[in-house]
C-alpha cells in the first residue's frame, strides 16, 4: 500500500517581533539561543488517514 510521507525539522528560536517601547534607542531583546530542535514526520494513507511522530532528537532511518 503506498502512502505519502514527509519529514521536517523545526528550530526553536524565539521570534523577533515589533515592541511597543517609546521611539528612541532601539530596545535589546535579550534571549537564550540554543540549538533545540524539533523534528517531525508525517504519513498519510490512501484512505486519508495522517500520523505524526514528533521527537526532540533528528530522525535517522
Amino acid at each position: 500500500m503506498p502512502v505519502l510521507v514527509d519529514e521536517a525539522g523545526f528550530y526553536l528560536l524565539p521570534g523577533v517581533v515589533r515592541t511597543y517601547a517609546p521611539e528612541g534607542p532601539t530596545p535589546v531583546l535579550r534571549e537564550k539561543v540554543t540549538r533545540d530542535h524539533l523534528s517531525v514526520m508525517g504519513v498519510m494513507t490512501p484512505e486519508g488517514k495522517v500520523y505524526t511522530l514528533a521527537r526532540q532528537e533528528s530522525h535517522n532511518g
